[in-house]
């Protein structure tokens, strides 16, 4: 809001005063009442101007293009740091991935000695049968040796 001296003061409500009391010589009072309070108390230095606006809007650009030209420079700083976390993430899943083939490899060797015991404990059972079926077999073979014999 534009602080004006007195004089600008007096001058703009005399102003109104005169055009109030054109308008009631043409119509009713009530009538020029109403527009008068439609019509707002202007200084004629508060009116920009054509010149007034292009300044305003050369600061407005300025100010903009160093609004912009920072947005940029923020958004090439988060770019480099999504790069930057991009590679790590890279290298974390290629060392995820080098420790995944070495637990395929441990577990392909445990496969394999699982293999190896299955197979012995198949063996000493297959043995320990014999073993005890050895003696059963060699007296039933006594005893129809002797029945038959």
């Amino acid at each position: 809001m534009t602080i004006h001296d007195e004089p600008d003061q007096r001058r703009l409500e005399l102003e109104r005063l005169e055009l109030f009391n054109r308008l009631t010589a043409g119509l009713d009072e009530e009538t020029a009442r109403l527009l008068m309070a439609h019509i707002p108390s202007i200084y004629p230095s508060d009116i920009a101007t054509k010149s007034d606006l292009a300044a305003l809007e050369q600061k407005l650009r300025a100010e903009m293009n160093v609004g912009f030209t920072e947005v940029r420079g923020e958004m090439a700083e988060l770019r480099g740091e999504v790069r930057e976390l991009r590679g790590e993430v890279r290298g974390e899943i290629r060392e995820v991935r080098g420790e995944m083939a070495e637990l395929r490899g441990e577990m392909a060797e445990l496969r394999g000695e699982m293999e190896k015991n299955t197979a012995r404990s198949i063996r000493a059972t297959i043995v320990a049968a014999f073993v005890v079926a050895l003696p059963v077999v060699a007296s039933l073979v006594t005893s129809l040796a002797q029945i038959y014999g």
